[in-house]
């Protein structure tokens, strides 16, 4: 006959063994989902290095594949400013004459893969010599 210690052990046995397969179940999800953020903020910075020279330069949209995800970004130009420039002797202008422009860039990063959809949004400034 079985007692209740065996009867006892057998359901605490049985506990622990759901238990740990329920935790390595978990474990293996949450390692899946932390490669897949890896993978995915590598992206992003790859991506935002590889369209940054251009994008707001020559071309104010960019879409194409980057290791297997889509991705398509747009330059909206904020605000161009040129730098100030006080005038020193009476007579001289005075104002925004200054020899360097400064331009302030908001860019809309899209990325895509399969069911993985996400969206980003940066800021560049981009100063050149102007005259």
């Amino acid at each position: 006959m079985i007692t209740i210690e065996v009867l006892i052990s057998l359901l605490i046995l049985f506990m622990v063994i759901a238990t740990s397969t329920v935790t390595i179940k978990q474990l293996k999800t949450v390692r899946e989902q932390q490669i897949n953020h890896e993978e995915l903020y590598m992206l992003v910075l790859n991506v935002k290095d590889f369209i940054d020279d251009d994008i707001c330069i020559e071309k104010f949209s960019m879409h194409g594949d980057f290791n297997g995800y889509k991705y398509s970004a747009k330059c909206e130009k904020l605000n161009d400013s040129r730098s100030y420039k006080k005038a020193f002797e009476e007579g001289d202008e005075e104002g925004n004459i200054g020899v360097v422009s400064v331009q302030f860039y908001k860019i809309l990063l899209d990325i895509q893969k399969k069911k993985l959809e996400r969206h980003y949004l940066y800021f560049k400034t981009v100063t050149k010599k102007v005259g």
